[in-house]
């Protein structure tokens, strides 16, 4: 089959996968709402330069994910589906990108076929593409960059066009997510060509050239910043994003030493259990199966030149791995391919090795299916009505036994199908929840509740999870509470009330006050005014937010 139609075939799996349905869910918290909220308010004031979020600067990301969405929002109006419309459109680019990348290393349409397939029904590629992130964009241009280098590595004659595609995605990975996006494809060569011992290479004028049109495209931009905002630049953008993660963690839970491969493993999903036995074949295929090792070598140093990056720093996210996603789907579908034409050869204890993989994947969907309709009463606040809740019990149990009774029959190929379509029936399933997960992950119907109870325009107090999102979903000002808190990472010019006396002055200063606050919070200020001597209303909630009326 041609490559045409190969692409085809994985750009109407992206679609299905990453972009269909992408507006029936609202903005979620707090993400999406960050990002929504700054390109509606630089929209509003014709700021095409400058990220504005609560009326302020803010320097937490560069500007091109924001002209993207300003761009996007001026055209079709900014909406749950054109805010997730650009994330979707680069994960659908992503998967013709790997294939084209596995195409380079290999020469197997197949592989390349099944690298994409991998990746685009892995849980962290739809999760990614499917969100309001800067993540996918970024990890496009940084996977883009890496295979214009190895094209133009292998390829002589088209070596100036690949050292230029590869400096025009590093400089838009800059304006994307900041100075990883140079780190990272630079790393990467660097290691790869000292693997190779040829550092040679680095002497071609193409490299300089690239070089000076990298500057042209990522300086501008943070040079006219510089010049407006001076040090209040350099210390959000550069101290503390790039500098401060190195030091102080985000998420201090997340700071240990097996964080990325706990995230690799569980992003890889379904595919784990499937790709994980025959990914052990890779020593030999390194060995014996192909008479180049040099894509082997490449895809080393692609996985540790982000990895030397992002392990050492203490702020670990999952997304931060991500743009080495692709050396774990080409890989994997190598193994994978090799596995399927020859898996007769294989050893009996290799093939026992894999269907006891899947089987306990299978066996633990068919497990959690019945385990879910035995605990049906004990989440009936969250899902209310039965047949939901019955027929994704049925999907998976369903699921769970097929892929047991397939990899028993030997019938691996169907296997590899039914991984394919697990995706789907998990999106599916999950737009049976819809209506009961909206009010538990977006903000947008306690705003509603909140619209028809307070139009007085006051500030809002609200909890710290939910600023963006109740800021977006209301236009309203808001300070947050979070006693005894931490401030935000990237702090927001908002009032930050984190001691009983900073509350109690807040309420003082307005006639009454609207809250919209978690549980904690409202334990918090349920004692706060009974010892002020304030008035506390709890008006009920919505998805775990409980609004409150306060007044002196």
């Amino acid at each position: 089959m041609k490559h045409w139609k190969y692409n085809i075939l994985l750009l109407a799996l992206g679609y299905v996968l990453l972009m269909m349905g992408n507006g029936l869910i609202p903005l979620t918290h707090p993400d999406e709402v960050f990002y929504a909220q700054t390109a509606q308010e630089m929209l509003s004031r014709e700021s095409w330069l400058i990220p504005i979020l609560f009326e302020h600067p803010q320097f937490e990301k560069p500007i091109f994910f924001y002209w993207l969405l300003v761009g996007a929002a001026r055209f079709f109006g900014l909406t749950a589906f054109t805010a997730r419309f650009w994330p979707a459109f680069f994960g659908m680019m992503g998967l013709l990108i790997t294939y084209w990348v596995a195409w380079l290393l290999f020469r197997n349409k197949r592989v390349s076929f099944l690298a994409g397939v991998i990746q685009g029904t892995s849980f962290i590629y739809i999760a990614l593409s499917r969100a309001v992130l800067t993540d996918m964009v970024f990890s496009m241009w940084v996977v883009l960059a890496l295979g214009a280098f190895y094209g133009a590595y292998r390829c002589q004659d088209k070596r100036d066009l690949g050292h230029l595609l590869f400096w025009v995605c590093v400089g838009l990975a800059v304006l994307t997510k900041g100075l990883l996006g140079l780190c990272f494809p630079v790393g990467t060569v660097l290691l790869f060509l000292s693997f190779q011992k040829d550092w040679g290479y680095l002497r071609s004028w193409s490299v300089l050239r690239g070089g000076i049109v990298f500057l042209l495209i990522a300086a501008p931009w943070h040079g006219y910043i510089f010049s407006q905002y001076g040090d209040g630049f350099i210390n959000e953008y550069f101290l503390n994003v790039h500098i401060r993660r190195l030091f102080v963690a985000e998420h201090a839970k997340c700071n240990t030493w097996y964080f990325y491969a706990l995230t690799l493993g569980a992003g890889f999903l379904p595919w784990t259990f499937l790709c994980a036995p025959p990914l052990a074949r890779i020593p030999s295929l390194y060995k014996n199966k192909l008479a180049s090792q040099e894509p082997f070598v490449f895809l080393l140093s692609w996985f540790l030149g982000i990895f030397i990056f992002v392990q050492p720093a203490s702020s670990k996210l999952a997304s931060y791995i991500f743009p080495a996603f692709p050396v774990i789907t080409i890989l994997s579908a190598l193994c994978l391919d090799d596995f399927l034409r020859s898996y007769q050869d294989v050893s009996r204890r290799g093939v026992r090795f894999v269907q006891f993989s899947v089987s306990l994947f299978g066996s633990f969907l068919l497990l959690s299916s019945l385990g879910v309709v035995m605990a049906r009463n004990y989440f009936k606040s969250f899902a209310p009505q039965a047949w939901p809740v019955v027929i994704m019990a049925l999907a998976f149990g369903g699921f769970g036994v097929l892929l047991v009774f397939f990899v028993w029959r030997k019938k691996f190929y169907a296997v590899t199908g039914l991984f394919t379509l697990f995706p789907m029936i998990l999106i599916l399933s999950f737009l049976l929840f819809r209506s009961m997960a909206v009010p538990w992950v977006s903000c947008q119907d306690i705003a509603t509740v909140l619209r028809t109870l307070d139009q007085s325009g006051t500030t809002l107090l609200v909890s710290k999870f939910y600023v963006r999102g109740v800021r977006y979903f209301t236009g309203r000002d808001i300070a947050t509470v979070n006693v005894w808190g931490e401030d935000f990472y990237s702090p927001h010019p908002i009032p930050f009330l984190n001691t009983d006396r900073k509350v109690a002055d807040f309420l003082k200063a307005q006639p009454f006050t609207f809250a919209v606050v978690k549980k904690g919070d409202l334990e918090d200020l349920v004692r706060i005014c009974a010892l002020n001597g304030f008035a506390l209303r709890n008006m009920g909630g919505v998805g775990g937010k409980y609004i409150l009326r306060i007044q002196p």
